[in-house]
């Protein structure tokens, strides 16, 4: 695997450096220190110094500094390879050969200081964001400092993987790791205090199904509480897992298989808490997804548009389905869903270049 690396790095094209003007005897170039979590949330517990940190960044400067942070993780990469296969720690000189570096090791160190800079300044211009998230998290069992540290980790997590030819904003995808990163800490603290419409969810839940066992003699089954309240099975079962967390259930632990994927607690409690953090998200939500509706029946055939539908979630419970399972639903092969998918998005993408023609 270390070799199969190495021959990567030595094939893979790293952005042109600029000559070194500096004598080779010179002294050592300057290193800016590493940042650390810690040090970062420090400065951006206060929204006066999140602001000072914090500046908008254009899109062609993300996608330089992005550049530069991914070639740090390429030369990282290729140390510790080099390292494996020599059974010690490579020097810069070694290091510096291996990538090719005709400034040997003064030339590595230099370039590595300026990507490390690099990494530097995308996460502080970001730092406001980690405020912004962790603030809505502030009533769940951490205090806003702890946050904000756990925040700050998944913005360096976000640097050092953003891709900006994906056609991505930074801060949409930095924002998910943020967000990741505080639930995470939440779960280990294990004080995640569930949002007042899902605790009234899970009371009505219990006194429904006690009721319902007293009537019928036994235990109800998700279909009938789901009729009792009047709440659709897939409702039921989001308050069931939530029920199954306040009864100190792991939230690591696998509730149900979705594909190669293992849904658990915390996968469902953020679906929950995100769909009811704005009392006008649900109404934005349900125009969405008549917009969109309106969209497939106009744009697609019948097939097409039920194939989307099935594959992205754009029904009702929102949940999306693999080839096979839209293949399974529809009684069609696999292949054929993806040639409907292929061929339904293409009418989809001729449709808004129409549109965007026909603006002023």
């Amino acid at each position: 695997m270390a070799a199969a690396a190495l021959l990567l790095l030595a094939s893979s094209s790293f952005p042109r450096l600029a000559p070194l003007h500096a004598h080779p005897f010179a002294r050592a170039p300057f290193r800016p220190p590493r940042l650390t979590p810690p040090a970062m949330a420090a400065k951006a517990a206060s929204a006066p110094e999140a602001r000072a940190f914090s500046r908008v960044l254009s899109q062609e400067e993300v996608a330089a500094l992005s550049q530069q942070v991914r070639t740090l993780r390429e030369w990282d990469a290729a140390r510790e390879a080099l390292s494996a296969r020599l059974g010690r720690r490579s020097s810069d000189e070694e290091v510096a050969a291996a990538l090719r570096l005709h400034g040997g090791a003064v030339e590595y160190a230099r370039a590595r200081g300026e990507m490390l800079a690099a990494k530097s300044t995308l996460i502080r211009a970001n730092l406001g964001l980690v405020v912004f998230v962790a603030k809505k998290f502030v009533d769940q069992g951490l205090p806003l400092q702890d946050l904000i540290q756990e925040g700050a980790i998944g913005l360096m997590l976000a640097a050092e993987r953003f891709d900006e030819s994906l056609g991505y904003r930074f801060s949409t995808y930095a924002t998910w790791w943020i967000r990741q990163s505080i639930m995470r800490a939440l779960v280990r603290s294990k004080a995640i205090r569930l949002p007042d419409k899902v605790h009234y969810a899970v009371k009505r839940l219990r006194h429904a199904s006690r009721e319902l066992e007293q009537q019928l003699g036994r235990p109800p089954t998700q279909e009938e509480c789901a009729a009792h309240l009047s709440l659709t099975l897939e409702r039921v079962r989001e308050i069931e897992m939530a029920q199954a967390l306040t009864n100190t259930l792991s939230i690591d632990e696998p509730l149900q298989r979705e594909g190669r994927r293992e849904r658990t607690v915390i996968d469902r409690l953020s679906l929950m808490s995100a769909a009811e953090e704005s009392p006008n998200e649900a109404e934005d939500q349900e125009q969405l997804t008549q917009a969109m509706s309106q969209l497939l029946q106009s744009s697609l055939t019948e097939r097409e548009a039920q194939v989307l539908r099935l594959r992205y979630g754009l029904g009702r419970d929102g949940e999306s389905s693999n080839s096979v399972q839209v293949a399974r639903e529809l009684g069609i092969s696999p292949s054929r869903v993806r040639e409907v998918e292929a061929s339904a998005i293409k009418k989809l993408r001729a449709r808004a270049v129409g549109l965007r023609s026909e603006l002023p």
